[in-house]
């Protein structure tokens, strides 16, 4: 029988971004999973929690902060998120931003 290879960080595939869009202040933000975020809200362990007990930085959190409906701003000032993930979302964000303005 075969052994199970538990997935490390360099050989997963890459998590794809949530999209984005602009909420009612016309900032960038992560369009949220309602079943992570209900999770959240009402499953008895908080942010603070899983920071605790998750200390690792992984493409888990990046992928948690999107699906929770992060801004792009506070996204790209997080510890657990990647130059790369960060520099994407806000590219995303700026060019949303640049469009409505330019309407």
């Amino acid at each position: 029988m075969a052994q199970d290879k538990k997935l490390s960080v360099t050989n997963r595939v890459p998590i794809p971004m949530r999209p984005i869009a602009l909420d009612n202040e016309n900032r960038p933000r992560f369009q949220e999973n309602e079943i992570v975020r209900f999770l959240l809200e009402h499953g008895g362990i908080d942010l603070n929690e899983l920071r605790h007990r998750f200390r690792d930085p992984s493409p888990d959190w990046e992928e948690f902060y999107q699906l929770i409906g992060y801004s792009v701003g506070g996204y790209c000032e997080l510890s657990m998120v990647s130059v790369p993930s960060a520099a994407a979302a806000e590219l995303i964000g700026d060019k949303l931003r640049e469009d409505y303005e330019t309407g």
